[in-house]
């Protein structure tokens, strides 16, 4: 999870959720008589039936409070976390509680990679839907491939190997052995694997199944005046995705977010 104002360039007001660490603290207890929610029953109030339904500004503000600020966490809390909260801080460059400011006007609904129940997930096809039917925003990922191309593509493996192609194309590798012609070429996703939820038939034989260009998606977007969360997936994303975001004069219509810090601190930096 990630929180937006860690990572807006041009408008720290402007929020998402975020729980950074959180798997650290699921058994810090209560603090400020606001207690935690383990990381895994986040994940699963967040990402129920597709949609991420933001929090509400109040608990928010009980979470920021409650993390961002060390002095107010309980005696009995690991140091190691509150140090942990420190240097995050620190390396994010977060100073105030000013940044911490959140303006809600009304919950928000964001499409999971995409409608991915109705078409294959991170694929353009995916976001149209999702921006069709009412969202406020689409969810997506990004990797930098050997071409210099950016692509939409989430995969499987973990923060340390991400992008793996076993499950999602019955073959072993990761995306990141490919250029983005090789991708879209000659990967053919597998219609039967368990998480894709749209079901075979939107994936066998269907043009729109492919791995997209971040561009494509985005300039959809743009069309379509969606909001966009960028999850910075793979390695070396941030600087050119902020620069194709920038080039496409749609920083105020995008969001970042990493579960690498050093990821957000560069797009802070930018």
């Amino acid at each position: 999870l990630s929180r937006r104002y860690f990572s807006n360039k041009s408008s720290p007001s402007s929020s998402s959720l975020v729980v950074p660490f959180m798997a650290n603290i699921q058994n810090a207890g209560k603090v400020n008589n606001s207690s935690f929610l383990e990381s895994n029953a986040i994940e699963e109030m967040l990402h129920t039936e597709n949609l991420v339904l933001l929090a509400t500004e109040s608990r928010i503000s009980d979470v920021l409070n409650d993390i961002i600020n060390p002095a107010t966490l309980v005696d009995n809390l690991d140091l190691s976390i509150i140090n942990e909260v420190k240097l995050l801080k620190a390396k994010l460059n977060i100073d105030s509680k000013s940044e911490l400011t959140h303006n809600f006007q009304s919950i928000q609904v964001v499409g999971h990679r995409g409608s991915l129940y109705h078409e294959l997930e991170n694929t353009r096809r995916g976001f149209q839907v999702a921006s069709e039917i009412g969202c406020d925003a689409i969810e997506l990922d990004v990797f930098l491939l050997k071409c210099g191309s950016l692509v939409v593509f989430h995969g499987g493996g973990d923060d340390a190997s991400p992008g793996r192609l076993d499950d999602y194309f019955n073959i072993e590798g990761s995306i990141l052995d490919y250029t983005a012609d090789e991708a879209q070429s000659n990967l053919v996703f597998n219609p039967y694997f368990a998480e894709f939820g749209c079901g075979p038939e939107k994936i066998k034989n269907n043009d729109d199944a492919y791995i997209p260009l971040l561009e494509e998606v985005l300039l959809d977007a743009k069309e379509s005046g969606v909001l966009v969360k960028i999850e910075l997936k793979g390695p070396g994303t941030a600087q050119p995705v902020i620069e194709l975001v920038d080039r496409l004069d749609m920083v105020d219509q995008c969001y970042f977010s990493s579960f690498d810090p050093e990821r957000i601190a560069l797009v802070r930096q930018m």
